[in-house]
């Protein structure tokens, strides 16, 4: 939801995503192509890789004292 209101905070990268969906053990595992080896189609998510996280806490907690 930060990233709506200030996407200053973040860095994105496209990366390619999967989850897994076949597998009793690993169902719900995701999957990123962080280094884009993989063969997969087109990167298909943005993927937050880092933030200005002192900048977020002030917008969080600004936020938080906003509530009524």
């Amino acid at each position: 939801v930060a990233q709506v209101a200030r996407p200053d905070l973040l860095e994105l990268l496209d990366r390619g995503v999967r989850i897994e969906t076949d597998s009793d053990v690993g169902r719900g595992r995701t999957y990123v192509d962080r280094l884009r080896r993989m063969d997969w189609e087109e990167p298909d998510v943005h993927v937050a890789v880092d933030i200005r996280a002192a900048e977020f806490l002030e917008l969080l907690v600004e936020r938080l004292n906003s509530l009524p």
